[in-house]
């Protein structure tokens, strides 16, 4: 489904008038009796609330208010991914349209990626390593289909005959920034959502998939309010529920940027010719590496894609079996790949801050009951999330 058709089924579920464009909120003051929040607009216009939640996007002035940091640039908490992404879209007649959602194609530095978006219709995306500005200050003289027919040549040519039949009008580039988790969500009856608070990269497509499972819960928490007193706790609720899922998403895009882009080659291969004799081809280590995972990856994706779309049920804070299954396999991968993308391989403390993305430190010492030595693994979870989501935030 496009992006535009969800969009517009939610604005036609809405009443008239409760959506307002061209006056956006700039900033917000929570009331000097604890209830109830000020939104301040572009325009200079007050508007009143029980609540007020952030969902303006990556550079958010919801956020920026909350933590008083600047909206984007240094300081902002968002920071350039060092990779850049090109997209469009179009009407592609593909040989097996409505049969294979999702395509990859991957390769040294860059991949390519095409989705079926129903009616006909795909939507591509072209990663790659480039420095920040790329987009701008990199000269395209014959277009930017050309640009980059050139620099997928000699891979399949369904990547070719996208470019070709895309519209150069529809091509655009963006420069790709993220943030690390774990920041604040709330602040009295103010909340986060969506980019504002758990920025990632595309490589999943789960942007818009977490600010939707955002939301649900949100409103599961806010429907179960019977006075003004409680928002402020449920909004902390709301919080608790998404900070460890959407983290672990956060890492999981990241970690599938750098594990392509930077650990994926062409495949080692050993073969013998015609003479008799034997040929080494791509036997680096990247190469090497790519060779040992083929096995392993269509496990971990089977695990991820269970993980993303039905194997955590947002009850609690932490989903522990879905968690663990996750580790097991991507654990796996991270060692492999260790040489390669360093510091997603890293590990600090109980965050496993490559795969999971977290920005934690956590003493895993003070986690283990003394007596006996038994291992309490309610204690691990009680303090992964404080660590995330502290009781006076």
């Amino acid at each position: 489904m496009e992006r535009q058709t969800l969009q517009q089924i939610y604005f036609d579920a809405l009443p008239r008038g409760v959506v307002e464009y061209g006056d956006a909120v700039v900033s917000y003051e929570i009331n000097s009796d604890g209830y109830g929040v000020r939104a301040i607009t572009e325009s200079g216009r007050i508007v009143h609330g029980d609540c007020l939640i952030g969902a303006d996007g990556i550079w958010s002035s919801i956020r920026s208010t909350m933590r008083d940091e600047p909206v984007r640039g240094e300081g902002s908490g968002c920071t350039y991914s060092g990779y850049t992404v090109f997209d469009g879209e179009l009407a592609y007649d593909s040989i097996d349209n409505g049969e294979v959602g999702y395509k990859v194609y991957i390769g040294p530095k860059q991949y390519f990626v095409a989705c079926d978006i129903g009616n006909g219709k795909y939507h591509w995306y072209a990663f790659m390593a480039k420095p920040e500005g790329s987009s701008i200050e990199e000269d395209k003289p014959n277009g930017t289909s050309v640009y980059l027919q050139n620099i997928f040549d000699g891979w399949a040519h369904d990547i070719k005959d996208i470019m070709q039949s895309t519209v150069e009008k529809d091509i655009g580039q963006r420069d790709l920034y993220d943030q690390a988790p774990s920041k604040k969500w709330t602040d009295g009856n103010v909340a986060l959502l969506g980019d504002s608070v758990h920025t990632m990269m595309p490589s999943l497509w789960q942007g818009g998939c977490q600010a939707i499972e955002d939301a649900y819960v949100l409103v599961e928490e806010l429907n179960s309010v019977s006075s003004r007193d409680e928002i402020e706790i449920k909004l902390r609720t709301y919080a608790r529920r998404r900070v460890v899922r959407s983290a672990v998403v956060q890492g999981l895009s990241r970690f599938a940027s750098d594990i392509i882009i930077r650990g994926f080659d062409t495949p080692a291969k050993i073969r013998k010719i015609e003479d008799g004799t034997i040929k080494f081809e791509n036997c680096n280590y990247a190469g090497v590496v790519t060779k040992l995972l083929q096995p392993i990856l269509p496990l971990f994706f089977g695990i991820q894609f269970t993980f993303l779309f039905s194997g955590w049920r947002n009850n609690s804070a932490l989903d522990l079996n879905s968690a663990l299954r996750l580790l097991l396999v991507g654990g796996a991968i991270l060692l492999i790949c260790s040489g390669i993308v360093e510091e997603s391989a890293l590990f600090a403390g109980l965050g496993f801050e490559g795969l999971l993305g977290l920005d934690l430190d956590i003493n895993i010492g003070s986690v283990f009951k003394t007596s006996n030595d038994v291992f309490d693994i309610s204690d691990v979870v009680d303090a992964f999330v404080h660590k995330l989501v502290p009781n006076e935030s």
